[in-house]
């Protein structure tokens, strides 16, 4: 069976997840101020020129997400979602990968894409610059690729043996 067309589908299938984490993360609409609840905070503070969108210490924001000050649905939108958004892309990654996928090589890519995403949020004033979100995105990229190892092994193990 030749494999090609199934991986060039896949690239293409990584690519435009890629292309979905830029409208989604950078590229924010109406929508996404709507739906996500924590954001309403950032756009206030954006539009009335209070923006300090930065944050360099690890682990601030979560200690915040995680207090009795937040809503358990802030909260969750914003550690759960910081995580799952890039579960698909480490897996997705990996399969494309396949053989020449390592963790250190899926944890790289995903948090020099995280930091992409969160430099260009500071500079463009999109968003709030959070090491927190690199930690988190970086562990969804990790988990993706476990997530495609432990698939790969199962079904690994229920192939029948082929004749020679």
């Amino acid at each position: 069976m030749n494999k090609e067309p199934f991986r060039t589908w896949l690239a293409v299938g990584t690519l435009l997840y890629t292309i979905f984490l830029v409208k989604v993360i950078l590229l924010k609409g109406r929508l996404f101020f709507w739906v996500v609840p924590a954001s309403r905070y950032y756009k206030r503070h954006m539009q009335n020129g209070t923006y300090h969108g930065y944050n360099l210490v690890p682990f601030r924001t979560v200690r915040y997400f995680l207090s009795d000050d937040v809503t358990f649905v802030s909260a969750f939108y914003n550690l759960a979602g910081n995580i799952a958004l890039l579960v698909p892309f480490g897996f997705l990654l990996s399969m494309t990968l396949r053989e020449k996928a390592r963790f250190t090589t899926i944890l790289l890519v995903t948090a020099f894409l995280s930091i992409f995403f969160e430099l260009y949020q500071l500079i463009s004033h999109t968003g709030q610059c959070d090491v927190d979100d690199v930690l988190l995105n970086t562990t969804g990229g990790a988990i993706g690729f476990l997530l495609f190892r432990l698939l790969s092994h199962a079904t690994r193990k229920q192939r029948p043996l082929q004749k020679t």
